[in-house]
C-alpha cells in the first residue's frame, strides 16, 4: 500500500529525486515519464522485504540443508540392504543364511543374486553393483583382489562332489548305489545314457566333474554321454526331471531337494558322494567388492559368515567347514 500511495501522489521523496535532472532522464514527458516509473518499479523490487538478500541467503540455506537430509536419508537406505552374488550350488543355503542374518542384526537385509560363478564374475568385471561375491571356486576371487576390485577373502565352505541318479519311484527296482564312489564308472550301468554336469568353463563343480571322470577305467564312453548344463543348479534339473540318467552335481542339492516340501514324488533321486581323491577340492571363497566397503550391511554380512551360527548352517547344507 505504501508504494501504492507513492506512485499515485507521484512523489518519490521517499526514495530521491526523480525529476526532470534525475538519473532516470528527463521525465517532463509523458513517455518518459513511463520509462521513469518502469525503472522506479524494478528498483522498488529490489527493495521488497520478500526478496531480500537476507530473505534469500535464508532460503538458499534452508534448500541445502533439506538436500543433504535427503541425501543422508538415502545413504542410510542403502547401507541397510546389502546384494550378494551367490554360486548356483550355494544359492539354497545362501536364503537360509539370510534369513538367520537378518534376525539377528537388525536392520540389515541381503538380496541375492544367482548364476555360475564365471558368468556372476563376468558381470562383476561389467559394473554390476554387487557388494559380495560368494564363489563356487578361490580362483575368481582371486582374481579380484588382484584387480583391486574386491578385499577381505576368505574360505567359508568346501564343496562335496555327487554322483546322482533319478528313477521313477513306482515300478522300477532300486539299482545299487555304492556309498562312496571310488569309480564313477563302476558305480554306473554298463548301458550309459546321458550324463549332466556344470559346464567346466563357467562352473567349478564342472571342473571337479571332469577330474573325477577322467580318473575312472570308463572315462571314454563316459565323456561321450556327457551333456553340460550352464550352472550345476540347472545339471541337478535335468536329472531330476529325467532328462538324464546320471550327474555330477554338488551334495548339498541333494540335501536341499530333500528337505523342500514341494519336492517331487513320482521320481526317486539315487545318490552317492564322490571319493574326495577323485578331485582338486572345491574351495569356495567369498570376497567383499568395493561396492560393498562402503555398506554397513555388506560388513556385518562378511563378519556373519565367519561366526558359529553362520558355520552350523553351511555344514548342516553339506558342505565341509575350512579349518579355524
Amino acid at each position: 500500500q505504501r508504494w501504492r500511495s507513492f506512485y499515485k501522489s507521484g512523489s518519490a521523496a521517499a526514495f530521491g529525486p526523480v525529476g526532470p535532472r534525475s538519473s532516470f532522464g528527463d521525465c517532463s514527458s509523458t513517455p518518459h515519464r513511463r520509462a521513469a516509473n518502469k525503472s522506479l518499479t524494478f528498483a522498488l523490487d529490489a527493495h521488497l522485504p520478500s526478496v531480500t538478500p537476507r530473505f534469500m541467503f535464508k532460503l538458499l540455506l534452508k534448500t541445502c540443508i533439506a538436500l543433504c537430509l535427503v541425501g543422508l536419508c538415502t545413504h542410510g537406505a542403502r547401507a541397510e540392504n546389502a546384494v550378494v552374488a551367490v554360486a548356483a550350488n550355494f544359492f539354497v543355503t545362501a536364503e537360509r543364511l539370510s534369513v538367520d542374518f537378518a534376525q539377528r542384526n537388525p536392520p540389515f537385509t541381503v538380496g541375492l543374486a544367482g548364476g555360475s560363478t564365471g558368468k556372476l564374475y563376468a558381470q562383476i568385471g561389467a559394473g554390476a553393483p554387487y557388494d559380495i561375491f560368494l564363489s563356487a571356486d578361490a580362483e575368481r576371487p582371486e582374481l579380484l583382489e588382484a584387480e583391486g576390485a574386491g578385499e577381505g577373502r576368505f574360505t567359508y565352505a568346501l564343496g562335496r562332489l555327487t554322483l546322482i541318479r533319478s528313477v521313477p519311484a513306482v515300478g522300477t527296482p532300486e539299482p545299487a548305489m555304492p556309498e562312496i564312489v571310488d569309480d564313477i564308472g563302476a558305480a554306473l550301468p554298463s548301458q550309459l545314457g546321458r550324463i549332466t554336469l556344470a559346464n567346466p568353463i563357467v562352473a567349478p563343480y564342472g571342473v571337479a566333474a571332469m577330474q573325477a571322470i577322467a580318473k575312472s577305467d570308463r572315462a571314454g564312453e563316459l565323456e561321450a554321454v556327457l551333456v553340460p548344463g550352464n550352472s550345476v543348479g540347472q545339471a541337478y534339473s535335468t536329472v531330476v526331471t529325467g532328462n538324464a540318467d546320471a550327474g555330477l552335481v554338488a551334495f548339498s542339492q541333494v540335501l536341499d531337494d530333500r528337505a523342500r516340501a514341494d519336492a517331487d514324488t513320482s521320481r526317486e533321486l539315487l545318490f552317492a558322494p564322490l571319493a574326495p581323491s577323485l578331485y582338486e577340492p572345491i574351495r569356495q571363497d567369498a570376497i567383499l567388492l568395493t561396492n560393498g566397503t562402503r555398506n554397513s550391511a555388506a560388513l556385518a554380512f562378511m563378519d556373519y559368515l565367519k561366526s558359529d551360527a553362520a558355520r552350523q548352517i553351511i555344514k548342516a547344507s553339506g558342505y565341509t567347514l575350512p579349518e579355524g
